[in-house]
Formats: C-alpha cells, sequence, structure tokens
C-alpha cells in the first residue's frame, strides 16, 4: 500500500489526515489502516507538508553558517574549586559559620561542599 492509496482510503472512509507544525494527525481513521499509517509516517509527512521553498541564497545560509560558528574571543571565567567556593562562603558570611553551614546545607544541598566548609570553620585562622 502507497502513501497515496491511504490517503485515498482514509478520505473514502470519512476519517482525516493532515500536517500540523510538523506532526501527523489523523481523526476518524479505520483501525485497519492504523498500522499502514505508522509503517509509511516519513512517505505520509512528505506527501501531506507543504514544499517550502528555502528563502535563503547559498551564500546567506553560508554566511550564517560562519557567524553561528564564530568563536568567542571573551576570556573564560575562572571556575572555582569546591575548596575555594568553600572559602569565599565563609569568607562572605563574615564569620557566621553555622549560618554558612546551615544555608550551605538547606539551600546547595551539596555535602561535599558542606564538608569543606565545615573543614575550613575548623581550621584555625591564617595570620
Amino acid at each position: 500500500m502507497t502513501a497515496v492509496q491511504i490517503v485515498i482510503d482514509i478520505v473514502q472512509s470519512g476519517g482525516s489526515i493532515y500536517v500540523k507544525s510538523g506532526r501527523l494527525k489523523v481523526k476518524g481513521i479505520p483501525a485497519a489502516l492504523v498500522p499502514a499509517v505508522r509503517l509509511h509516517k516519513a512517505e505520509l509527512l512528505a506527501l501531506l507538508s507543504p514544499s517550502v521553498p528555502d528563502p535563503y541564497t547559498l551564500g546567506e545560509r553560508q554566511a550564517i553558517q560562519a557567524e553561528v560558528a564564530e568563536i568567542s574571543d571573551l576570556p573564560d571565567k575562572t571556575v572555582l574549586s569546591l575548596k575555594e567556593q568553600a572559602v569565599a562562603m565563609v569568607a562572605g558570611y563574615a564569620g557566621d559559620w553555622q549560618r554558612t553551614a546551615d544555608d550551605l546545607r538547606v539551600v546547595a544541598n551539596n555535602p561535599v561542599l558542606a564538608a569543606l566548609v565545615v573543614e575550613q570553620i575548623m581550621a584555625p585562622p591564617q595570620l
């Protein structure tokens, strides 16, 4: 059975088949045609989809691809290690270590980072 024959059978049985937002939609089709629709889905999509001409010339398309492929020349942001994040967090709370640890456990829910913060709390102050 071809895609064209499937469409003819669906229409003759009172059902409908169409493409909406790139997806195949069917309504009121006979159950016997469901396997054929599934088997020939790609062909039905191609048959029922409106053919839209490409609005871009080859040169325009290549320019768009080149623009998208450009690499940023901005410097990468430095990524802090978990230990550096823990030190920054403890410093940010200006010595309120209990609040630091509590907030970290509740908000971040990161036990590894929480352990590093606790380690920072217990570490002797550096002079």
